[in-house]
């Protein structure tokens, strides 16, 4: 989702320049992600739990019902390390998708995982250390597939060239030389990048608590964006082609609307596919996120707000 923020800082600097420096790459490289460190009530679990509260958590979590609190924990501690990574990024997990997709659906999809094919991705750098593990993977499938595809499109709709000069190939050889230790001490990410970077930015900017670029696209589905959410994700069309269980569908918007949960990434997961599903698929025009600003349902000022924050 913060494809839309890119898109309009794109619009706002393609007034005044044809070209832009990005800062992608910098968190993998250097070790920047907040899931490079375990949540402290994950750290305390370990601590007192051990290996016999791995085994309990793993035998109790799958008969705790979908959406009660506690089976998310569970379920997450009870994973070895790279289990723990892949639950953390996923926005469905694999005992979720079993419950979203119908019957019809699994029985079609091919032998495999995603999770199984991230497995394969962590086992070739396994003589690396966990914590440059982790950002191998990512260097090599989060930060092409999803970051800088993203930062490229956005910024060349307005014809605005992304430079990214993290990534130059010597720059990258040689923070892959370099000991995950010295890019995370403690809970201290990106430790070598923020000595670097001391030389010429002030302690006000180094220090300040690391966030995305996203936006409040939570509140929008409560508000101005759940009619266009409804109409999308429980329309006949959508429901016809059998691909996710409608109660389920139901239970997420229902849950996020009401405050009793939130689902902000797996809505906007379910919504952007919906759309992609008509535009290319389908064969029929598909609603976008453009004009449904100036239609109402996305507020520019929701986005202008957002980035000031």
């Amino acid at each position: 989702m913060s494809a839309l923020p890119t898109w309009y800082v794109s619009e706002m600097a393609a007034r005044h320049v044809t070209v832009a420096l990005s800062g992608d790459g910098g968190d993998e490289l250097f070790g920047g992600y907040d899931r490079y460190l375990p949540h402290p009530r994950v750290d305390a679990f370990d601590r007192w739990g051990g290996a016999l509260g791995r085994r309990m958590a793993g035998t109790v979590w799958p008969w705790i019902p979908q959406g009660q609190t506690g089976r998310n924990f569970l379920r997450h501690v009870s994973q070895d390390p790279t289990g723990r990574y892949l639950d953390a990024l996923a926005f469905f997990r694999p005992d979720e998708r079993a419950a979203l997709l119908t019957r019809a659906v699994q029985g079609e999809l091919a032998p495999g995982t995603t999770e199984a094919a991230m497995h394969d991705r962590f086992a070739r750098h396994a003589s690396v250390a966990w914590h440059g593990r982790m950002m191998r993977v990512d260097f090599e499938s989060y930060l092409p597939e999803d970051v800088l595809t993203k930062v490229d499109r956005m910024s060349m709709a307005h014809g605005l060239e992304s430079r990214v000069p993290l990534l130059d190939v010597r720059l990258v050889e040689l923070a892959a030389s370099l000991p995950s230790a010295m890019k995370i001490r403690g809970r201290e990410r990106k430790r070598l990048l923020k000595q670097v970077a001391a030389r010429v930015l002030p302690a006000e900017v180094l220090e300040r608590p690391k966030r995305g670029f996203a936006v409040p696209i939570g509140d929008w589905f409560r508000g101005r964006l759940e009619e266009m959410c409804r109409d999308l994700l429980q329309s006949p069309r959508a429901r016809q082609r059998g691909y996710f269980e409608p109660a389920v569908v139901d239970r997420l918007i229902d849950e996020h609307v009401s405050g009793r949960r939130a689902h902000p990434l797996r809505l906007w997961q379910l919504l952007v596919f919906e759309l992609w599903h008509r535009q290319y698929l389908d064969g029929a025009d598909a609603v976008e996120m453009r004009p449904a600003v100036s239609a109402g349902w996305l507020p520019r000022a929701g986005v202008a707000g957002s980035l000031k924050r």
